[in-house]
């Protein structure tokens, strides 16, 4: 622009005071370009240098759109949507709901449109589609909401006997409730949906109780291996002449090559039943010949208690 105006300053005759102001605002001009020229060379710099520095101070490792990692003590989130993550629900480190005795009550069966808990052993079940056994006025309605566990054996429906106190129990009224919570456990519709806190489980969800599962599995299995050895004794009875027991190659669900003879068991520890013994081990005292029947028969009638 100053070149232009000079320019024209030369090329037009004019008179030597007017040719004077015209240069002095042609330096004027000049100077404010080259200024502002330096002022934006200035600040490209001073960004450019913005921008490496936030460069050098992002991590190698994590793209500029990927949030940070949770800290490993962080509380896990639920999905979005889940309907279990609800305020004030409670859950254990691998995710399983742990209830309260006082939330599990909720679920009792009364109110409509509310799922049908119950537990057992401290494991919850949603027996829902069951609703016609567990609602109100229903026979089994007193198990809903609630660890009924000891009641399952005693038939106990009230009291003391209602609850998840298991002491005192035998092992076949522990094998009982053990049957029971296969039953839920198993049931094609009745879903497990977390614990409740009380005899086995703490309101963090950390065992409390130890239920005997491999004393009664190891019991179970010695049992089974007694019937095998063993096998019961096909019986049958009537009003004339009380009961008969006999013994074949197939008594007792057991398939083998010898028939053996009745006795009665007495062995300590196991519940007493008519077995089918090989003849060479038929004196064992933990047997008990039949009295009025033949030493070697196959069969043997029961004589009626009077």
């Amino acid at each position: 622009i100053g070149a232009l105006v000079a320019g024209a300053a030369l090329s037009i005759a004019l008179p030597s005071s007017i040719s004077l102001e015209i240069s002095q605002i042609s330096q004027s001009v000049s100077r404010a370009w080259r200024e502002a020229a330096a002022q934006a060379s200035a600040h490209e710099s001073i960004q450019s240098l913005a921008r490496s520095v936030e460069k050098a101070e992002e991590p190698a490792d994590m793209p500029a759109d990927k949030p940070a990692k949770k800290l490993a003590d962080e509380p896990a989130e639920k999905p979005a949507g889940d309907p279990a993550a609800k305020i004030g629900e409670v859950f254990d480190k691998s995710g399983v709901r742990i209830f309260s005795k006082e939330e599990l009550s909720k679920y009792d069966g009364i109110e409509k449109g509310v799922p049908i808990y119950l537990a057992i052993i401290g494991d919850v079940f949603d027996v829902s589609t069951g609703a016609k056994f567990y609602k109100k006025g229903r026979s089994y309605h007193h198990f809903a909401g609630r660890d009924g566990s000891r009641s399952f054996v005693t038939g106990e429906s009230s009291g003391e006997g209602l609850s998840d106190n298991i002491d005192g129990l035998d092992d076949e009224e522990l094998d009982g409730i053990a049957h029971w919570h296969g039953f839920f456990t198993t049931h094609e519709t009745y879903k497990k949906v977390g614990r409740v806190s009380g005899a086995f489980y703490s309101e963090q969800g950390v065992t409390k109780r130890e239920f005997p599962w491999a004393r009664l599995r190891a019991k179970e299995e010695a049992s089974e291996a007694l019937k095998v050895q063993f096998p019961g004794c096909n019986s049958k009875w009537t009003q004339a002449d009380g009961s008969t027991v006999w013994c074949t190659t197939k008594s007792g669900g057991i398939q083998r090559d010898w028939v053996g003879v009745p006795r009665l068991m007495q062995r300590e520890g196991v519940p007493q039943r008519c077995v089918c013994v090989p003849p060479e081990r038929a004196d064992s005292v933990e047997f008990e010949h039949y009295a009025g029947c033949p030493l070697d028969s196959e069969r043997c009638t029961v004589p009626k208690k009077a």
